[in-house]
């Protein structure tokens, strides 16, 4: 069930929750790579 769950979860989502847990993002520009996947996934 736990597996469904994470699958079922867009990849828009997946990579703030790893950037989240890695603590530091090494992209430099994060928060616009986010608006991009919301722009495409809206």
């Amino acid at each position: 069930m736990e597996e469904k769950t994470v699958m079922n979860v867009p990849i828009v989502l997946q990579i703030p929750l790893r950037t989240l847990l890695q603590g530091i993002p090494k992209n430099p520009k994060p928060k616009g790579y986010g608006i991009i996947l919301r722009w495409k996934d809206s």
